[in-house]
């Protein structure tokens, strides 16, 4: 029952005196110095308290405490006497446990480590704390996240380089102008970032004048879908019709000036052709084929949109004219010739197959190899022959030659 008590009154205590009580009783035969914390970020021009706390055996006599900064470079100087922190240090202490210590008005040149060192008349020797405290004084600088700002997604800045041990409350400022709200963290978000957001970002600590440390520059880029160009009609463009390009923009503050930029598919590079939101084209030929794009500019920085090609219905990227006329007159050229091989050689085959030929150029015999025709002699023809002449009905057509000679081979011709 008693050790229950007893457990009840010392779970109300403290974390850092029960700490303190347990250190305590560890180091009752060599003595101890406990520092809580062991480590500070502290502000240029602010104050840190250093907790401190130490315990001697029972029957040791403390003659002599003081506090260093390491390295001790010669014989040991105590901070009050150090002409560097005249004026600025205090001793929270008594002669027995408590050894604080405050300095004020921190400089950059306070950053070390700080150890407290006592003497009994057991140990005239200083009983030395090798680790002490670790201080670090500096100015609010605004780091920012990413480097890269674009717009429309997001960024934090931060104040400080480590995080200040007092939980101060901070302030930010833009373009040296306090932000409506007060933010009680160290950090600025922006989510998600707009145009507008551009400038230059600062913090300071409430209630320390002139800590506001250098400013910082936070540039917000264009983002890929912050402008863009319309094209109307937006389906196949005829020749002759009128095209209306529009350029849009979703950024802050408005839009001062619009520039209209143009490249052919046999250029290089873009040209500027134009001004406003709006590029009208009255009556669109080929020559108006291409790529185009609008560039913005507000009192923050220019944004361009992506390019946009503008072509005729029917009309591909290749200049295919040029080529097909090319093949059209070797066509017209090679027809004749094609067409003159051909009908020789298929003459020189049927002649060449014949076995009776007619001399003198006349054309050759033609039809089935069992019809025979001859030249009829008009002066020796037998009485027999009259009754054909005297026919009043033409003899039938046998063949007809579509090649050079053209016409109906008829007997008695």
């Amino acid at each position: 029952m008693g050790g229950g008590s007893i457990h009840e009154k010392r779970a109300g205590l403290p974390l850092g005196i029960i700490l303190l009580m347990i250190t305590e009783c560890l180091s009752q035969d060599k003595g101890n110095v406990t520092y809580i914390p062991r480590k500070f970020c502290s502000l240029l021009g602010s104050s840190v308290t250093m907790r401190c706390s130490y315990t001697i055996p029972k029957d040791h006599k403390l003659i002599n405490s003081s506090w260093y900064k390491l390295p001790v470079v010669g014989p040991p100087l105590d901070l009050s006497l150090d002409p560097e922190y005249k004026g600025r240090v205090e001793y929270v202490g008594d002669s027995y446990h408590l050894c604080t210590l405050r300095i004020t008005d921190l400089r950059e040149s306070d950053s070390g480590i700080y150890s407290f060192h006592l003497r009994t008349d057991v140990t005239p020797q200083m009983l030395m704390e090798d680790s002490g405290v670790i201080l670090n004084v500096t100015g609010l600088h605004v780091d920012l996240n990413p480097e890269r700002v674009v717009n429309g997604q997001w960024a934090v800045l931060h104040c400080g380089l480590c995080i200040l041990s007092n939980s101060p409350t901070y302030i930010w400022y833009k373009d040296t102008k306090p932000l409506n709200d007060i933010k009680t963290n160290s950090y600025l978000e922006l989510d998600p970032v707009g145009m507008e957001d551009s400038g230059n970002y600062s913090c300071a600590v409430r209630g320390i004048q002139d800590s506001a440390g250098p400013p910082v520059n936070l540039q917000v880029e264009c983002g890929p879908n912050s402008t863009s160009v319309s094209v109307s009609p937006s389906s196949e463009i005829a020749e002759g019709v009128s095209v209306t390009l529009t350029c849009y923009s979703d950024t802050n503050p408005p839009v001062d000036k619009y520039t209209w930029y143009k490249k052919n598919d046999s250029q290089t590079a873009f040209s500027e052709i134009g001004s406003g939101q709006r590029y009208i084209i009255l009556s669109i030929t080929s020559e108006d084929s291409g790529q185009y794009f609008c560039k913005l500019e507000n009192k923050y920085q220019p944004c361009d949109s992506a390019p946009v090609h503008l072509r005729l219905a029917g009309k591909s990227g290749f200049p295919w004219a040029p080529v097909v006329v090319v093949v059209a007159l070797l066509a017209v050229g090679t027809l004749p010739v094609i067409i003159y091989y051909t009908v020789n050689k298929s003459r020189n085959t049927r002649v060449s197959g014949d076995a009776d030929v007619f001399s003198c150029g006349k054309p050759p015999r033609v039809g089935s190899p069992d019809d025979t025709y001859a030249t009829l002699d008009r002066s020796n023809m037998s009485p027999e022959y009259d009754t054909l002449a005297g026919k009043n009905k033409p003899m039938p057509q046998r063949h007809m030659i579509t090649g050079p000679y053209r016409g109906t081979i008829s007997p008695g011709k």
